[in-house]
């Protein structure tokens, strides 16, 4: 199968003309076989990682990433390219975030649900809680007296308090 007849059939339904036509250039002026050494060399691809797959068929395989080279047309296609990847902090860090949420169901059970959005200066009050958590932990003290849990995880349930509350408070402005 020709180049030409992989384009025609990849862009049978897709409305983008310019991103046809560019579509065209790259899939006339290259070798399919050499199409994706290509991109990867121009820093298209990156990680060695495939955003998109060709075959004869055409494009038949999309992964996210890369829109600048992928249409939304495509099934499968997810311009998420620009937007912060959430999974490297909840999936990376799963099991720091569990222990947070300890934290934040003591704090739930202790006091009220949400209450801590209603404290009185509370950046002030959780950025002074958060260092107490980490000079006790830095004095040899690793659990909270009172909680049971880590010091290191109260003081990140406080300094997430905290970056919630400046958030909070810069979108009102």
């Amino acid at each position: 199968m020709k180049q030409e007849d992989i384009f025609e059939q990849y862009s049978k339904n897709e409305q983008d003309e310019v991103y046809k036509e560019r579509v065209k250039k790259e899939l006339t002026s290259v070798d399919i076989n050499n199409l994706k050494e290509k991109w990867k060399k121009e820093d298209k691809l990156k990680d060695n990682k495939t955003y998109v797959e060709l075959s004869t068929s055409g494009i038949s395989k999309v992964e996210v990433g890369r829109a600048d080279i992928i249409s939304p047309h495509i099934p499968g296609a997810k311009l998420d390219n620009d937007k912060p990847d959430l999974d490297l902090v909840l999936g990376d860090f799963a099991k720091a975030l569990q222990e947070v949420g300890k934290i934040g169901t003591f704090g739930a059970k202790k006091y009220t649900e949400h209450g801590w959005l209603s404290v009185p200066n509370g950046k002030r009050r959780y950025s002074s809680a958060m260092w107490r958590h980490i000079f006790q932990y830095k004095e040899g003290q690793e659990l909270d007296d009172e909680s049971g849990f880590s010091h290191l995880s109260h003081a990140a349930w406080n300094a997430l308090a905290v970056l919630e509350l400046y958030l909070r408070e810069q979108n009102e402005m």
